[in-house]
């Protein structure tokens, strides 16, 4: 989770869009209590979008050389190929798929 987070920070994003890279309703007390580290149990899901989250994160920091305002540049600007949303709009719609999209676009543009 240490990573997840580190990568949140990195990305700026609210506690809103976190939930939603994690695929959760930020209604729910339980997922803020997961945010705040007071709930230690995760589903499955969730461990399969946060390394996907990391996947996307790996990703940019070796497309952009580590630079983070690239990075984030990156994340808002509007793509075409995601119906001119931005990346970071895309993936907090709050399904794997989308994570998935967002990974290929990052493994594409490497060159991978």
């Amino acid at each position: 989770m240490e990573a997840f987070f580190n990568t949140c920070r990195r990305w700026r994003l609210e506690e809103g869009q976190e939930l939603a890279l994690l695929g959760l309703d930020s209604t729910d007390e339980f997922d803020g209590l997961l945010l705040c580290g007071s709930v230690h149990t995760r589903s499955r899901d969730h461990d399969t979008r946060i390394r996907r989250v990391l996947l996307i994160s790996l990703g940019l920091e070796a497309l952009f050389h580590k630079d983070i305002e690239a990075e984030n540049a990156w994340l808002r600007c509007p793509r075409a190929e995601l119906g001119g949303s931005p990346p970071l709009d895309h993936m907090v719609k709050g399904d794997m798929v989308q994570l998935m999209t967002v990974a290929e676009i990052v493994k594409r543009e490497r060159g991978l």
